[in-house]
């Protein structure tokens, strides 16, 4: 009974690196490197302004009812974002940078300068 799923491998595993320079980054390349280092954290963002908006809406419907639950909600969902927060702090890691080239390719040429 032979298994036709891919081994786990520590490859597979591997997160982006983030350039030394940021500079040379676009805004749409930085959002998608944030989305793909913990896409959690920018969903609760979503969910927290997608309470709140909604809330703000049957506020203005005089449904205190609905409004508080959706408040509820709110808290709910920023909870869940600094949980977010905190295990890609706690397990992830700060982000990887790429070493920076060094054009003579020793450390102590560096710190001679």
């Amino acid at each position: 009974m032979s298994s036709k799923l891919p081994k786990k491998s520590e490859e597979n595993l591997e997160l982006p690196t983030f350039p030394a320079s940021e500079e040379s980054l676009s805004r749409s390349e930085k959002l998608k490197y944030v989305f793909v280092r913990n896409p959690f954290i920018p969903l609760g963002c979503l969910m927290t302004v997608g309470t709140f908006l909604a809330s703000g809406y049957y506020i203005r419907r005089e449904n205190h009812l609905m409004a508080n639950k959706f408040m509820r909600y709110r808290v709910m969902s920023q909870g869940f974002t600094l949980a977010a927060l905190a295990f890609s702090v706690l397990f992830i890691g700060p982000p990887r940078r790429e070493a920076p080239s060094n054009s003579s390719g020793s450390i102590n040429s560096e710190i001679k300068k």
